[in-house]
């Protein structure tokens, strides 16, 4: 059965049984929770992202990515934007 079309797709990244790698599981949990009655919002928690998980991510009108890591400091939050494929300009290729 395939999942309709979200039009925010929340992918968290982690194991429940490490202790920072928990956070990604445990935020999809609150999430699926929070936005249970929006259809305009799906939830996918993974222990490792995979190359299939494209066929959910393409399309989606926004992505929020969600994993844990031990470098950086306690307090840290990092954030990256991304552009559609389709809108990129591809780069020029190393030979």
């Amino acid at each position: 059965m395939t999942e309709p079309k979200a039009r925010c797709l929340i992918l968290a990244c982690g194991n429940t049984l490490r202790s920072d790698d928990g956070v990604g599981p445990n935020l999809a949990a609150w999430a699926e929770e929070r936005f249970r009655q929006d259809p305009d919002v799906r939830v996918i928690s993974r222990q490792q992202w995979t190359p299939d998980l494209a066929e959910d991510i393409a399309p989606a009108d926004s992505v929020l990515f969600i994993d844990a890591s031990v470098n950086p400091r306690p307090d840290a939050c990092a954030s990256s934007r991304f552009r559609r494929a389709s809108t990129c300009r591809p780069r020029p290729r190393i030979t």
